[in-house]
């Protein structure tokens, strides 16, 4: 099987955990294995950004707006008192 393959060349190479950590999230937000990801990375291609959802990114901005003006009105408060 491996020899019919055109790509019959492995390299294995060592990280540490925050760096497979780095790399694993890094090829999931994309939708790519860390093979995939590391292997498009050094050919030098471009990676497509993430698509994101319009509504949700509106629900998330909303929820951050509410909370902000919590934030702010706590700290008014601890600051008045």
């Amino acid at each position: 099987m491996s020899e019919t393959r055109k790509e019959n060349r492995q390299i294995k190479f060592r990280v540490n955990e925050q760096e497979f950590q780095q790399l694993e999230a890094s090829a999931s937000s994309v939708g790519m294995t860390v093979p995939a990801f590391a292997k498009s990375k050094v050919q030098g291609k471009r990676i497509k950004a993430p698509r994101i959802e319009r509504e949700g990114a509106f629900e998330v901005a909303k929820q951050l707006r509410y909370y902000n003006s919590n934030l702010n009105q706590l700290v008014k408060w601890l600051n008045s008192n």
